[in-house]
């Protein structure tokens, strides 16, 4: 029996966002060719590891490495990299890794890339103090 073969090519589009069930979904132009490396591991780092007042913020700073062995910064959601915090009552996270303290307490901060996860620990120390009369909340209780 002959062999049947057809080429195969490799492509990519930018990101896309899925629309509810049953709508179509525009993907934009597919570049054929080179393709972006996917992450082997990604490294989060923060401008500030402790936050001391209520609001501050902190810029995380997201790199990956690539499988050629150099770094490429995917802080930014246009690079694919999403958020999460692991208690949005202690810390919040925007879309390009600004962190934003509310309450006293710890909060890990998850960046994702490809599939690929990195994390940081951010320390949010402000006084546990809600009514702003100089003592503590627990003395109060």
């Amino acid at each position: 029996m002959p062999s049947r073969t057809s080429p195969s090519f490799t492509g990519q589009s930018g990101f896309i966002v899925l629309t509810p069930a049953n709508l179509p979904t525009d993907v934009g132009p597919i570049a054929f060719g080179a393709v972006d490396p996917i992450p082997v591991s990604l490294t989060v780092s923060s401008s500030f590891s402790q936050l001391t007042t209520r609001g501050q913020t902190a810029q995380l700073l997201v790199n990956a490495l690539l499988p050629d062995g150099s770094l490429k910064d995917v802080t930014a959601q246009s690079q694919g990299t999403f958020y999460a915090t692991s208690n949005p009552r202690i810390a919040t996270v925007g879309a390009d890794g600004l962190v934003t303290a509310l309450a006293r307490g710890r909060a890990i901060i998850s960046a994702r890339n490809e599939g690929v996860i990195g994390s940081a620990t951010i320390d949010i120390l402000v006084p546990n103090d809600a009514d702003g009369d100089a003592m503590t909340d627990e003395y109060e209780r």
